[in-house]
């Protein structure tokens, strides 16, 4: 190169780093260009250094102005408010720099300023902690790395305590970053200063140990398979030494944690998320064979594990409002628990895990149940947590090593239960029984845990026959709440007995009704009795590996609760309603459809099976119980008798009767509709009482045809009125609404419809046929209706079109 051309050339240089020093703190002007420019001159010095001499010449000469060039750069990469792009190119140049020049001369332009350069690539890298650009990362701890690289033999020894506070910053942020990239970098990072640097700086060693226990357990292959390798080292240089070490870090972490679970801001719950995982990898790391020579060390970590399990009750929801769903097993409804402080369950199982392989399982559980008992609700839900853990956990107790702590934990689970029975239970109010509801408070949730704790319990236990009457009474108990007064509930209890549905089960069964046989007559048991009663015919009528005649040991029982219906306060009276409901809805899978053999000509009288004359007469039994002042009673009434005259639809000469002499009551349900619509919308139930009354007319219109067309007509325009009023209310709700009571009603109206057009016979100019044809229009030609009411309309609106 010419004197000339290299005189331009570095008057072009000097020039492009004074216009970008100028501008780069100026966010109104684009600095792009000059940045480009300036990218290209280092390339050229990094591609030229070693074939050209010239360019040696241009270090030498304008050493400070390349310096400055650097040093803006990095200013920039540093640069939150510059977009990344620009950011991302200016990193790589000077990263280039670093790599293509000599070392000599780097270390050279570097050496003052490295103090600053650590601690402006470290903040750079930190920013927004796990939420920096990855690559913003990378490259910051690229360049960190290469400067230290380059001149740590230069102040290693007198700063070290400086950079010591820098990777410790850097491990503390950037760990649990979400890039597994920047993890991987760390920990390279890391390694590469220990083997360099080891003897000079000791406590380079402890940080790559300290990373390596972090992210122990991570997602990414790679990084999980040098960690390990990490590991296996220092286990192998100096085992005893390094589990002292491990063991320390455990008590402190520990110790860390019980101080954070006692405050509630954002960070402290970091912290607790960060300290878990921490512990989870100790423990992980030292293993269960390790865990067992320490109890008293076990017993630390339970306390303060559970010292931060708190449930986040307001959001703990039902599966679904369906109460026939359930959970699919214990495991999803541990999963299912939310947490504050942003505990992993997966997390927790782990360590449950390691507990449970380390062979104190009976200290363990006989450690915590002691505390159990004399702590508050809180404390409760958080040590019974920590127990279906272990449960979950617990290997085959094939030999009964177990039993004795599980049946501790079953018997204090069942006294725990019984403590709360009263509180969910159906109570009678003035105008109504509480019969659903959907949230979850402390109570339900505890209630819920110890439901699954019991027989996740006595599926684990070896020789149940030995254990039999604790063993039922769990069963009695289980029974009591799956007609709970909480939705939740009712499904916990599902899962439960599925969990424990079996030969087992079907043993005790005799045993379980022959106890509700007994409290029924009992005024102050009754009412559970009778929720025992209803959950064994609800939940075993179908198995058909259940050796156990459900009907047979249940039929005397229904007939000694026909002969004390009438006795009682509303609430027994509501409960013995749901047991007899339970029986007739079941016959139905007991029997199936069972045909009259009747023959006018040649029979004098009917002969009666005898499950119809027992469900003919809970109908007859039952049926004045639809004038009750107790809304609830209604609708159980109209489920009985829905379902009643569903089993006993061929036998005419009994149904029509109770057709014919129920019919001014039922009318009333619906007509109270357009007499007393705002009492309605006062109390939503009566559109419940109207919905099962509706459900019961499309059945009386299958067994009675032409009777039924009559007294339809009489309730048509009530139909009308409050099918066109409650269309208001539906139009633009929420998706809430289609679990209420008035949806309820709308649909049974229109499930009714094709009923009524097919045995009806309804054509276009029948009176009836306009109103039905009118409440379809209206439905489907308001797009803001829910779209199951919408279809339904179009569906009912089509079988006029085809007759």
């Amino acid at each position: 190169m010419s004197d000339n051309t290299f005189k331009k050339f570095s008057n072009f240089y000097v020039q492009a780093v004074q216009v970008f020093e100028k501008n780069r703190e100026d966010y109104s002007v684009s600095i792009q260009p000059i940045v480009n420019v300036l990218i290209d001159f280092n390339n050229l010095l990094c591609r030229d250094y070693k074939n050209l001499k010239w360019v040696e010449e241009f270090f030498k000469d304008y050493f400070d102005d390349v310096q400055k060039c650097f040093i803006n750069m990095h200013f920039l990469l540093c640069d939150d408010k510059r977009d990344i792009e620009i950011r991302l190119l200016a990193g790589q140049s000077i990263i280039k720099l670093l790599k293509e020049i000599p070392i000599d001369v780097m270390r050279r332009m570097v050496l003052p300023i490295v103090p600053g350069l650590l601690n402006n690539f470290s903040e750079a890298a930190i920013g927004k902690g796990t939420n920096t650009n990855g690559d913003i990362v990378i490259n910051c701890l690229t360049l960190i790395e290469n400067v230290v690289m380059i001149t740590y033999n230069d102040w290693i020894e007198k700063r070290g305590s400086q950079f010591d506070i820098i990777l410790k910053k850097i491990v503390s942020n950037l760990t649990t970053h979400k890039k597994h990239e920047v993890r991987l970098k760390i920990l390279t990072m890391l390694q590469k200063f220990s083997e360099e640097f080891k003897t000079k700086f000791p406590p380079i060693n402890n940080i790559t140990t300290e990373v390596s226990i972090n992210i122990y357990n991570d997602e990414n292959d790679t990084i999980k398979k040098e960690v390990n390798r990490i590991i296996t080292k220092n286990m192998e240089l100096n085992r005893s030494s390094f589990i002292r070490h491990l063991t320390k870090e455990l008590n402190t972490s520990l110790d860390k944690l019980s101080l954070s679970s006692a405050s509630l801001t954002t960070k402290s719950q970091l912290d607790i998320s960060r300290e878990l995982i921490r512990i989870h990898n100790l423990i992980v790391i030292l293993g269960p064979t390790y865990l067992s020579t320490i109890l008293s060390f076990s017993t630390k970590l339970t306390d303060n594990i559970v010292s931060i399990l708190h449930v986040n009750i307001d959001k703990v929801t039902i599966v679904t409002e369906n109460e026939n769903d359930v959970y699919e097993n214990s495991q999803e409804f541990f999963n299912s628990i939310e947490f504050r402080n942003n505990v992993r369950n997966d997390l927790l199982l782990n360590i449950c895990d390691v507990l449970v392989r380390s062979g104190n399982v009976n200290d363990l559980f006989n450690g915590v149940l002691d505390i159990v008992n004399v702590s508050n609700v809180d404390g409760k839900i958080s040590y019974f947590i920590l127990c279906l853990g272990l449960l979950l956990k617990l290997e085959p107790n094939n030999s009964g090593q177990y039993n004795s702590s599980l049946l501790l934990l079953l018997d204090i689970s069942i006294e725990n239960l019984k403590k709360y029975e009263n509180f969910f239970e159906i109570k009678e109010q003035d105008k109504e029984i509480s019969n659903d509801i959907f949230e979850t408070s402390k109570e339900s949730f505890l209630v819920s845990l110890l439901l699954i704790i019991g027989s996740e319990t006595i599926s684990r236990i070896h020789s149940k026959l030995e254990h039999v009457d604790l063993i039922n009474s769990f069963y009695y108990t289980l029974l009591t709440y799956s007609f709970s007064n909480n939705t939740s509930i009712r499904q916990v209890a599902g899962l439960s007995i599925n969990i424990l549905t079996g030969p087992d089960f079907y043993r005790a069964i005799p045993s379980l009704v022959f106890l509700c046989n007994c409290n029924l007559k009992d005024y102050t048991k009754c009412s559970r009795a009778s929720n025992v009663l209803s959950g064994l015919i609800y939940y075993f009528k179908d198995k058909k590996d259940c050796c156990i005649n459900l009907y047979e040991e249940t039929k005397y029982i229904v007939e000694d609760i026909l002969l004390t219906l009438d006795h009682g306060n509303q609430t027994r009276i509501f409960n013995l309603l749901k047991t007899l409901f339970s029986f007739v809805n079941a016959s139905v899978s007991w029997f199936g459809e069972i045909k009259s053999t009747y023959n006018y000509e040649k029979d004098d009288e009917e002969i009666l099976p005898e499950v119809v004359i027992l469900i003919h007469k809970i109908l007859t039994r039952t049926k004045h119980l639809i004038l009750s002042d107790f809304l609830p009673i209604q609708v159980i009434v109209f489920d009985i008798m829905r379902d009643g005259l569903y089993f006993c639809r061929n036998f005419r000469s009994r149904t029509l009767p109770i057709i014919y002499g129920n019919w001014q009551s039922i009318r009333f349900k619906i007509t109270r509709l357009q007499s007393e619509y705002m009492e309605a919308l006062k109390n939503p139930i009566i559109f419940l009482v109207a919905a099962k009354a509706i459900s019961v007319i499309s059945y009386m219109t299958e067994l009675s045809n032409t009777f039924m067309y009559q007294k339809v007509n009489e309730i048509i325009t009530s139909i009308t009125y409050a099918m066109k009023e409650t269309a208001k209310k539906s139009s633009k709700a929420d998706p809430v609404y289609c679990y209420s009571q008035m949806f309820e009603f709308q649909k049974s109206v229109f499930i009714s419809i094709p009923i009524f057009v097919k045995y009806f016979k309804l054509s276009h100019t029948e009176e009836m046929s306009k109103k039905f044809i009118e409440i379809c229009e209206m439905y489907i030609n308001d797009k803001f209706q829910p779209k199951l009411l919408i279809d339904k309309a179009i569906n009912g609106l089509k079988l006029f079109d085809n007759n």
